[in-house]
């Protein structure tokens, strides 16, 4: 599952991350943040 909060909005990536959402790569300048459910397979 993936998210794309504004980079500006510290709180929310905040928020985000301690959910368990952690920051990938992304092309261009905005953020984008994964959670990966536990056991389950990356396609």
């Amino acid at each position: 599952m993936t998210v794309d909060p504004v980079r500006e909005n510290v709180r929310a990536v905040r928020a985000w991350e301690k959910a368990g959402f952690r920051q990938v790569r992304s092309e261009g300048a905005g953020l984008l943040l994964e959670f990966t459910f536990p056991g389950a397979s990356r396609d």
